[in-house]
């Protein structure tokens, strides 16, 4: 459960816990959220999300539990450009090169 109404979550959103975050061996876990209760009365989210059975989490006063939203979705670099195939030839076709040293005339020389 989480303080507050506006975390701008929904289902299908990704969380990142992570266990002993302030030690040499942190435990990160990323998980899918399943679903979202947003209750305004008590000014509170529940989140819930699906994981491996009888998953425990190592949690202490000194050392809580940190949980992080991701927010930013990214594609890889392209994923965004049409299909190679669909464009005109215009862009699919080499532009003609420099044009070969024997092909420059040059004026008289005097």
């Amino acid at each position: 459960m989480l303080d507050g109404v506006n975390t701008r979550l929904a289902a299908g959103d990704y969380v990142l816990t992570v266990e002993n975050e302030q030690t040499d061996q942190p435990k990160p876990s990323l998980y899918q959220l399943s679903s979202i209760i947003v209750d305004r009365t008590s000014n509170t989210t529940t989140i819930t999300w699906q994981e491996p059975e009888g998953t425990t989490y190592n949690q202490t006063a000194e050392n809580p539990v940190a949980l992080y939203a991701m927010r930013v979705k990214a594609g890889p670099f392209g994923s965004a450009a049409p299909n190679w195939f669909t464009l005109s030839p215009t862009l699919t076709t080499s532009a003609p090169g420099p044009a070969p040293p024997e092909a420059i005339t040059l004026g008289p020389i005097s």
